[in-house]
């Protein structure tokens, strides 16, 4: 976390440029971390991640996508085993 005590608006803006942090708090202390919308938690050796809300979710889970192919799609004709009728089937689309 940054926290940041300025009223100079082009100062609190470069700290947030030139800085990398789970979050960033310009004049307060606590209430971005109390606020449920907003992800809370450090970024590389600093912190476990991300938490609160959605945030907290998606960082605790393993997120992974499943992809079944269906019996009848045209990349079936592409990959093996190939049967003698798959072979036909080949053989007549390129005549």
């Amino acid at each position: 976390m940054v926290y940041i005590l300025s009223h100079t608006k082009s100062w609190t803006d470069r700290i947030i440029r030139e800085t990398r942090a789970g979050g960033t708090v310009v004049n307060d202390f606590y209430l971005h971390y109390m606020h449920p919308e907003l992800p809370f938690g450090g970024v590389n050796n600093s912190g476990i991640g991300k938490s609160h809300g959605i945030w907290g979710f998606r960082e605790f889970s393993n997120a992974r996508s499943v992809y079944r192919r269906g019996r009848l799609v045209p990349t079936m004709f592409l990959t093996p085993p190939y049967k003698v009728w798959m072979k036909k089937v080949v053989g007549w689309l390129v005549q």
